[in-house]
């Protein structure tokens, strides 16, 4: 913190100071000359009885009576009435400061009235630890009624419940009583009588808790206010100001026994220790307040002379709270008395150095420091209780304190704009400097920018040629497969279930690179695309991908669906066939001779009825895993000692655990030692209808498809989905078919009931339908023609035999499977030679001239190109050769024909080197 200096010389500050301070010695000598004069003692005649019928409210009984000092503490009622040593009251002798005797008053009060009067007895101040009143009849020597008050009674205990110790007295007329009075107590002992009519004493109680909690209230606000203050701007002057006048308030409070009201009326020891504790505490906060905010940390006499005065506080706060309350309390007030006068002092040389600071915070200490010494003077029974019992007094100090929190607050706030703006100045003048030096930076960056730019463009451009080239090369031998896996399913041969497994697998490998080339790209090739996917079509793939796997080590495979699964359920078909792929492999590895099962089963939800979880679990009965290596096999590039002779890098478990994870999943592994593995995961689905499909497109490419002819056949079609229903309509058509279509069974029932309809060839019923369903329809027809052949579409499994289907075919249809069964069906010739290819000696005409054939260089690129399997490159090549050369234009066809049928081997004919 930085101290402003002060612009009067030294010279100048000495005047006012001295007169300062002698003008606070001329104010202590009054004082104690005032203090020596009040306690003098004085005799006086014994005091006649009070009367309460016409005494003033409130009443001061500094002079009315009697006092005994019990230094033993150990006299009762009756024994100290008739000891030795009773003296009559002067106003010195009620405030004789910490002692460790019992004092006793005695006084009689009479009632001459005529009518019974009450008043209430006050005792002194708040920090009576022990007071108990005795009421002596006339000319008794026992006491009649005995209550006791102070802070180590319950406050519902006391007579009147008031933080000071009160006693009601009441006379019936002409009655006449004499009342003892005992205090004792390890606070300053400090007895202030009065007499009060009970309603002056609660308005009075009143006005004092209002002014009180008014004064109280102000300093919280500053406080608060400071506090938020230190907070924000991090500054620890206003913290500590806060803490200080906290804590200020906490003393003040139990001082005046608010504490002991209010928050702890049970009273107990802490309520006799409070106004001590929070004292010292404050005595501390505010050594350190000043020693921060006046810059007396500077000065090494001073930095060290608070920093002892800062560890003497902490020091008391532990005596006064845990040692002997009367000697701590006693060495606080002593210790504090010093601090007063080194706080002064050290304010005014802090002033002499040009401290502007210094000089406020000692202008507003000044009226505080004032009213501190009067207080201990009270304390230590120098001067009488009766000076601070009127209210005025009694928070003279927080009054003080108020006034120089407002002043010290104000000051701070200035100081600390005045160094915001310097601040403010500094920065704005380094930032006009750094901004001509960015200036010239910003310049030679740009052109630095300007360059890497330019070599970014090229490095993009670059990955582009890569990912094109890459892509290129990555596609084109799975265009080959996928058409000869066509060519081999749509042939008609004993191996065509081969083919659709070829193409499938091939369909997944491709999607599988198009995710790579869309990431190495910069797109997110690992987002979920959720679809309607028909359940048991896609079971029936992975049961037939599970088949070719377990066949690897001669391993039996079973599917075993447990529960009723929905026909179609919404998931990303492609992310779950890559789970299942990767578990299946996993088994097939390390399974030999053995079983591998593929199990499914779903539960429903409980909350939503549109959600089931399905449970895919795979198990084999292979080399299993330890228990120890449980934890690591979902851990990514984990390899056990069982896995090392086995091919792969261990990502398999790992990236089966992420997209499980990512679908919202479970997965579980179970596994035994030389008994078997089984991965389960559980994932949960959204029952899905046949109206969420999108349009059906082909499921094959058509150029695949084997050739037939269904000209002069009639078709009844029975479909409830639109879509399905029109693909199926325009498919059948194309190949000559005359169908006629059926919104539902019902439909197709009742038109069987029509005498006049003519007898269809084959009826094509989808298997679920409302009202009447695929086995009704079937049931129908063979009621009114036996032999006419009935073919189920179905999204589940079906038994054929015994239930009126001749076949039954699974969504979504495989357009390959769809005419190979009607074919069968309808014994339908399909010339599968011409399925995908065509005669070179028949193409080899365009229209009605010659073949023309290219020059033996471009024959030998497109031969090249076959022997690479390079289909969509050869396609490419034929177009552009026509685009170029119009003449070959017969030729190109021909050889963009060949190449959607996957026919190299004609390719290679036809591209064949002219005879020399």
């Amino acid at each position: 913190m930085r101290v402003a200096p002060s612009d009067t010389p030294a010279h100048g500050l000495r005047r006012p100071l001295v007169v300062w301070l002698a003008l606070t010695l001329v104010v202590l000598t009054l004082l104690l000359r005032g203090v020596v004069a009040l306690a003098a003692p004085t005799t006086h005649a014994v005091a006649p009885a009070i009367d309460l019928a016409n005494a003033p409210s409130p009443l001061t009984l500094d002079k009315q009576l009697r006092l005994l000092e019990d230094p033993s503490g150990r006299l009762d009622a009756t024994q100290a009435l008739a000891a030795p040593g009773w003296r009559d009251v002067v106003p010195g002798m009620l405030n004789p400061g910490y002692s460790r005797s019992a004092f006793w008053l005695q006084g009689s009060v009479a009632n001459p009235g005529t009518q019974s009067v009450t008043r209430w007895l006050s005792i002194g101040i708040v920090r009576l630890e022990d007071v108990r009143f005795y009421s002596m009849p006339v000319g008794s020597t026992q006491p009649s009624v005995t209550w006791r008050a102070g802070h180590t009674v319950p406050l519902d205990r006391h007579p009147i419940v008031s933080e000071t110790s009160v006693f009601p007295i009441t006379l019936a007329p002409g009655e006449r009583l004499t009342f003892l009075v005992r205090v004792q107590t390890r606070s300053s002992v400090s007895i202030v009588p009065q007499l009060w009519r009970p309603d002056d004493f609660r308005i009075a109680e009143s006005r004092n808790a209002m002014i009180a909690m008014l004064l109280a209230g102000s300093m919280i606000s500053i406080a608060l206010y400071a506090f938020v203050l230190g907070i924000a701007r991090r500054d620890k002057v206003f913290v500590l100001l806060a803490l200080t006048t906290v804590t200020q308030v906490a003393q003040d409070m139990a001082f005046q026994g608010f504490l002991y009201r209010y928050l702890l009326p049970q009273g107990g020891e802490f309520i006799v220790r409070a106004p001590s504790f929070f004292s010292t505490l404050t005595a501390g906060f505010f050594s350190a307040m000043v020693l921060s905010f006046t810059g007396l940390h500077r000065v090494t006499l001073w930095r060290w002379t608070y920093r002892v005065m800062i560890g003497l506080m902490a020091c008391m706060t532990l005596w006064v709270a845990f040692g002997d309350h009367r000697a701590a309390a006693f060495t606080h007030l002593q210790l504090l008395s010093v601090f007063n006068l080194l706080w002064v002092v050290s304010l005014a040389d802090g002033w002499r150095r040009g401290s502007a600071n210094a000089r406020l915070c000692l202008l507003s200490f000044s009226p505080g420091c004032a009213v501190l010494f009067w207080r201990l003077a009270i304390i230590k029974g120098l001067l009488p209780e009766d000076w601070l019992a009127n209210t005025a007094m009694a928070w003279s100090t927080n009054i003080a304190v108020l006034l120089m929190l407002t002043i010290i607050v104000a000051g701070r706030s200035r100081e600390l704009v005045r160094e915001q703006r310097a601040a403010q100045r500094e920065v704005l003048e380094t930032r006009r400097e750094e901004q001509a030096r960015l200036a010239n930076a910003v310049d030679a960056r740009t052109r630095e920018l300007q360059a890497a730019l330019i070599a970014a463009d090229e490095a993009n451009s670059a990955k582009n040629d890569f990912l094109a080239r890459i892509s290129h090369d990555l596609r084109t031998p799975l265009t080959s497969i996928i058409g000869f896996a066509d060519l081999v399913q749509s042939g008609g041969r004993e191996d065509a279930d081969r083919g659709r497994i070829i193409r499938r697998s091939a369909h997944h490998m491709l999607a599988m690179v198009n995710d790579l080339i869309e990431y190495a790209g910069g797109g997110a090739a690992d987002a979920l695309h959720v679809a309607p996917v028909y359940t048991h079509a896609f079971i029936d793939g992975m049961a037939h991908e599970g088949m070719s796997l377990a066949r690897k080590h001669d391993n039996a495979f079973l599917l075993d669906v447990r529960a009723p699964l929905p026909p179609l359920l919404t998931f990303d078909a492609k992310r779950v066939r890559q789970v299942l792929g990767n578990l299946l492999d996993n088994a097939a590895k390390y399974t030999a001779n053995g079983t591998i099962t593929l199990s499914l089963s779903a539960m429903p939800d409980k909350t939503r009825a549109d959600i089931v979880h399905v449970r895919f679990s795979v198990e084999d009965s292979g080399c299993g895993i330890a228990k120890d290596d449980l934890a690591r096999v979902f851990e990514p590039f984990a390899r056990l000692d069982r896995a090392r002779r086995v091919p792969g890098v261990g990502l398999g478990l790992a990236i089966v655990q992420q997209w499980v994870e990512r679908m919202d999943g479970t997965i579980s592994l179970d596994s035994t030692p030389d008994v078997g593995t089984r991965v389960a995961f559980t994932l949960p689905l959204r029952v899905a209808r046949e109206a969420d499909l999108v349009p059906q497109t082909l499921a094959g490419t058509t150029h695949a498809l084997p050739p037939l002819d269904g000209s002069g056949h009639h078709l009844w079609l029975a479909e409830d989905s639109p879509e399905i229903r029109q693909f199926l309509h325009d498919e059948l058509a194309s190949l000559g078919f005359t169908v006629r279509t059926f919104s539902d069974g019902v439909a197709l029932i009742a038109a069987l009931g029509n005498a006049s309809e003519t007898r269809p060839d084959l009826v094509l019923t989808d298997h679920m339908m409302p009202n009447a369903d695929g086995l009704a329809v079937a049931r129908a027809t063979r009621r009114r023609w036996p032999d006419v052949p009935v073919l189920a579409i179905s999204a589940s499994p079906q038994v054929v035999a015994g239930t009126g289907y001749d076949a039954c075919l699974l969504k979504p249809i495989e357009l390959a499977d769809l005419r190979n069964t009607l074919a069968r069906l309808l014994d339908l010739h399909r010339d599968d030679a011409m399925a995908g290819r065509t005669v070179p000696g028949d193409a080899g005409r365009s229209g009605d001239g010659p073949l023309v054939r290219p020059s033996r260089d471009h024959l030998l690129e497109a031969r090249q190109l076959i022997a690479l399997g390079a289909i969509t490159d050869l396609m490419d090549w034929a177009r552009e050769l026509s685009d170029q050369a119009p003449q070959f234009d017969g030729f190109a066809r021909q050889v963009h024909q060949l190449a959607q049928c996957g026919d190299l081997a004609g390719l290679a004919e036809l591209c064949a080197a002219p005879p020399a």
